[in-house]
């Protein structure tokens, strides 16, 4: 467990966003290059082992993550990305993708 002041600058606490947080998270001293991180609103119903996230040092799902903005309404650009997303959740399972990356 880490404490915001350990890792987010003075100026932008107290926060109870998880956006401010979450871009913060590289400050965290002594950060792993594996972890796991959960938001307050995210617990687990089971034991994990860490080869639940991790084998080989490679992760075993993932999530990447993009802001997906208009500067118009009529800009269709964040329709598309986002129907692009839900088409490449629904066809591809993530776990067997970073396989063949790495």
């Amino acid at each position: 467990m880490v404490n915001h002041q350990d890792f987010i600058p003075e100026h932008y606490l107290p926060t109870f966003s998880s956006r401010p947080i979450e871009l913060n998270l590289h400050r965290i001293p002594s950060l792993s290059n594996h972890f796991v991180y959960f938001n307050d609103d995210m617990y687990l119903s089971k034991d994990v082992q860490k080869r639940d996230f991790f084998i080989d040092g490679l992760p075993t799902d993932f999530c990447i993550t993009s802001t997906i903005n208009t500067s118009t309404k009529e800009d269709i650009g964040p329709h598309v990305k986002l129907n692009n997303i839900g088409v490449l959740n629904s066809n591809f399972v993530k776990k067997d993708q970073i396989k063949k990356i790495y």
